[in-house]
C-alpha cells in the first residue's frame, strides 16, 4: 500500500470491540469483517444510484425559493436547471409553452440551498447515503489522505454520486496520536509538511491541540506563504487572540477559548478578542452524544440506532454500558461550557459554521447530526436564519465557494433541498426534506437512499479464504468503476488476511493500486 492514513491507526489500536484474551480468534475478526461487509454494500448502492441518466435540463415548478443570506422567500417561482447548474429564475407563468422540458412539480413547498457539514470524518460509507438523504449536499473532511482526494476527483469528474468535497490535509500535531496526525516538532518539518500537503493537494491545513507556539505560527506562516487556510484546533499553547493574528480560517470546538487539557474556560479576554474577527467557528456541540452513557446513550440508540449498519448498532450498545468515570464527567460537563462560550460570542456578529464530527464517534449519525447541530444553535440563540447561513452560505464563504455553491441563484451549481416547511421560521423545518437535488441531479424520495436491516441482511460471521478474497475482487472491481476505495478498508481487509493467515490475499491487497 502506498499510503498510510492517520485514521487507520486508531481504528486497528481498538483490537476489536472485546476483549482479544477473551474472545476465539474468529470472534475477534467478526466486527472488522462486517465493517467490510458493510461498506461494500453502501458502496454498491452508491455507485447504484450514480449509474442513472442525467437529465439535460428541468424545471422545478410552483416552489417558493428560500433567498440566503438575505432571508427572503421568493413566491410562486419556477427554476430551470441545465447541465447541473440554475440557468434561470422566473414564474410558471413565464415558461414557454410547448417546453418538452422534464417538470418537478414543487407543490407549493420550499426550495431552499442544500446543507454543508463543514466537520467530517469519513470512515463509513453508508454515512454518504444518510447525508443526502437529509439534505446535506457538501462536507469538509478534516483530516485527509489521498483517497480522498481521489473521491474528490471523481465527484468533480461526474464519476461518484457522493456530496461535494473539501478534503482538508493530515492533521499536523506534536505527536501522532496513535496514528491519528502527522507529527512535527521543528520549524523545518512544520514547514515541509505544509509544502507537501500543498504539493499533494489539499485545500486547507490543519493544526491540533499540542503544538508548540514556535511551531503553529510557522505553520501558520507557511501556510499563507503557499496560499492555504489553516484551520483546526486552537492549540493549548496558543491564545484565540494568537490564533486571530495568524490569519487561522476556521477553529473547531471552541479549542483554545475551552482548554483541551484541562477542559476549563479560557482566562483569556477571548471576548474583546473576538471582536470583529474574521475567523469563522464551527461549535460541534453534537459530539455531547460521545460523551453519554446508560439511559441517555440507550434512548438515543432506539430512535436513531435503525440508520447504522448492525455492527455500529454492537458498539453504540457497548458505549452505553461503559463506566461513568471522573474523566467521562469532565467530558460531559464540557457542552454545558461549549454553552456559555457560544452565548457570550452571539451578541459579537461572528461568523458560524455548522460541523459535527461524523465519522469520529459511533453514535453520531451523518446527516441526522447536522440537523439537531444546527437545532441546538437555536436553541442556544443563534437566529433562524444565522443557522441556516453557518451550514449554507457562510459555510460556502469559509471554502472559497462562494461563486458556485449555497445559494438558489442563476449560475449556481444546482444544490438544492424541497423542504414541506419553510425553515425560515425554524431550523427544524429542514427535517420535512421530500426532494434533494446534487449538482443537477433530482432524487425524488431522498428517504429511500437510507440502508436498512434488510440490505444488512447478507452480511457474514464467518471470515473464509473465499469471503475474503471475493470481498477484495469487489472492491478492485468498485474502484474501476470510479469509486477509490479509502485506505481504511485496505487495511481492515490486511488485517483480516494476516490474522486468517492468509498469506495470499494479504499480497493481493497490498498490490491494491491506489488511484491516481
Amino acid at each position: 500500500m502506498k499510503i498510510l492514513p492517520p485514521i487507520v491507526g486508531v481504528f486497528i489500536s481498538l483490537v476489536l470491540w472485546a476483549n482479544p484474551a477473551e474472545s476465539q480468534p474468529n470472534e475477534r475478526l467478526i466486527p472488522y469483517w462486517h465493517w467490510i461487509q458493510s461498506n461494500l454494500i453502501a458502496q454498491e448502492r452508491i455507485l447504484q444510484i450514480g449509474s442513472g441518466n442525467d437529465e439535460d435540463s428541468q424545471y422545478i415548478t410552483n416552489v417558493n425559493i428560500v433567498k440566503l443570506p438575505e432571508g427572503e422567500v421568493r413566491a410562486n417561482s419556477a427554476v430551470l436547471i441545465e447541465d447541473g447548474k440554475i440557468a434561470w429564475i422566473g414564474t410558471d407563468l413565464e415558461i414557454p409553452a410547448g417546453m418538452q422540458t422534464n417538470r418537478i412539480d414543487g407543490r407549493g413547498r420550499y426550495l431552499s440551498p442544500g446543507l454543508f457539514d463543514m466537520h467530517v470524518h469519513t470512515q463509513n460509507d453508508f454515512g454518504y447515503l444518510l447525508q443526502l438523504s437529509m439534505g446535506v449536499t457538501s462536507i469538509r473532511e478534516m483530516n485527509g489522505d489521498l483517497r480522498l482526494l481521489a473521491r474528490q476527483q471523481a465527484v468533480n469528474d461526474g464519476e461518484l454520486f457522493i456530496p461535494n468535497m473539501f478534503v482538508v490535509g493530515p492533521i499536523l500535531n506534536s505527536n501522532d496520536l496513535n496514528g491519528f496526525a502527522i507529527a512535527v516538532n521543528t520549524l523545518e518539518e512544520a514547514k515541509a509538511e505544509v509544502r507537501r500537503a500543498a504539493e499533494n493537494g489539499y485545500q486547507a491545513i490543519k493544526v491540533h491541540n499540542g503544538l508548540a507556539n514556535d511551531v503553529f505560527h510557522a505553520i501558520a506562516l507557511e501556510s499563507k506563504r503557499v496560499g492555504l487556510p489553516l484551520v483546526g484546533h486552537i492549540p493549548v499553547s496558543v491564545t484565540v487572540a494568537e490564533a486571530i493574528e495568524s490569519g487561522m480560517s476556521t477553529a473547531e470546538h471552541f479549542k483554545g477559548y475551552l482548554i483541551d487539557n484541562t477542559l476549563q474556560v479560557s482566562t483569556e479576554d477571548w471576548v474583546s478578542a473576538s471582536v470583529g474577527m474574521q475567523m469563522f467557528l464551527t461549535p460541534t456541540f453534537s459530539t455531547y452524544r460521545e460523551k453519554l452513557r446508560g439511559e441517555d446513550a440507550l434512548d438515543l440508540l432506539a430512535r436513531e440506532g435503525h440508520l447504522v449498519p448492525p455492527f455500529r448498532r454492537v458498539r453504540w450498545l457497548d458505549i452505553a454500558g461503559q463506566e461513568i468515570t471522573d474523566k467521562t464527567r469532565l467530558r460531559q460537563a464540557a457542552f454545558s461550557k461549549q454553552e456559555a462560550i457560544f452565548k457570550e460570542l452571539i451578541s459579537l456578529d461572528l461568523n458560524w459554521l455548522a460541523g459535527t464530527d461524523a465519522g469520529s464517534y459511533d453514535t453520531l449519525v451523518p446527516g441526522f447530526a447536522l440537523l439537531e447541530e444546527l437545532e441546538i444553535m437555536e436553541d442556544f440563540g443563534l437566529p433562524t436564519l444565522e443557522v441556516l447561513k453557518a451550514a449554507t452560505t457562510s459555510a460556502a464563504n469559509a471554502l472559497g465557494w462562494q461563486d458556485h455553491v449555497g445559494r438558489v441563484e442563476i449560475g449556481m451549481q444546482a444544490d438544492l433541498l424541497l423542504l414541506d416547511e419553510n425553515p425560515l421560521e425554524t431550523v427544524s423545518n429542514l427535517r420535512s426534506v421530500s426532494g434533494v437535488m446534487l449538482r443537477g441531479r433530482w432524487i425524488d424520495e431522498p428517504i429511500l437512499l437510507r440502508l436498512t436491516d434488510k440490505d444488512y441482511s447478507n452480511v457474514s460471521d464467518d471470515v473464509t479464504h473465499d469471503a475474503l478474497e471475493n470481498a477484495i475482487d469487489t472492491m478492485i472491481s468498485i474502484q474501476e468503476r470510479g469509486f477509490p476505495v479509502l485506505e481504511n478498508d485496505l487495511r481492515i481487509m490486511g488485517f483480516l488476511s494476516r490474522s486468517s493467515g492468509f498469506e495470499d490475499l494479504l499480497q493481493k491487497v497490498n498490490d491494491f493500486e491506489t488511484p491516481q
